[in-house]
């Protein structure tokens, strides 16, 4: 799980969502970390904006906020997100709507 500490331009993060509400099928999204704050100035201290590069597209962008960047993971987390879906042990994916 990533944190705004441990983002670093230029490397690449994953996201794993499932298709289906039995999340027997996988999806894997892939991004490259561009920075924070990109844009230039904030509507507010808090609100830091967290900028990544989809991989395999022509470019297009998405932005993240603190809140919602636990979701990304390096590869060692994207490997044992995937060893804990083969082995039928799906990691819990905690509620941060309130955040």
């Amino acid at each position: 799980m990533a944190t705004a500490s441990t983002l670093r331009v230029g490397e690449t993060y994953y996201v794993v969502t499932f298709e289906d509400e039995s999340l027997m099928r996988p999806l894997i999204d892939t991004y490259e970390f561009l920075g924070k704050d990109i844009d230039g100035a904030l509507s507010s201290p808090s609100n830091h904006e967290y900028y990544f590069r989809i991989v395999e597209t022509d470019g297009h962008q998405v932005i993240l906020t603190e809140t919602q960047i636990w979701q990304l993971l390096d590869i060692d987390g994207l490997l044992e997100r995937l060893a804990d879906f083969r082995d039928g042990k799906v990691s819990w994916i905690p509620d941060t709507s309130s955040c």
